[in-house]
C-alpha cells in the first residue's frame, strides 16, 4: 500500500503542471482533459494571431504547451 501512495504522489508532482496548463483540477477524467485540451486548443491557435507577431509567438508556444500537457495527461501507459 505504501508503494501504491507513493506512486500516486508521484504522478500529482509530475503531472500537476499539466493540469494547471490545461486549466483543470487535479485528478480530472480523461472526458474532462479532452473537453478542456479542446477549449485551449481554440483559445491559443496560434492562427488567430497570425497579423500581431508578437502575440503570435507567445500563441504558438502556448499552443505546444497545451499539446505537451494533453499528450502526457492521456498516456495511456501512466494512467
Amino acid at each position: 500500500q505504501g508503494s501504491r501512495s507513493q506512486v500516486r504522489e508521484l504522478f500529482k508532482l509530475r503531472h500537476g503542471p499539466d493540469y494547471e496548463i490545461l486549466e483543470l483540477p487535479y485528478g480530472s477524467n480523461r472526458k474532462e482533459i479532452e473537453k478542456a485540451y479542446k477549449k485551449m486548443r481554440v483559445k491559443w491557435h496560434p492562427d488567430k494571431y497570425k497579423t500581431n507577431p508578437e502575440k503570435y509567438r507567445l500563441a504558438h508556444d502556448k499552443f505546444k504547451e497545451i499539446q505537451k500537457a494533453y499528450e502526457r495527461l492521456t498516456d495511456d501507459e501512466e494512467l
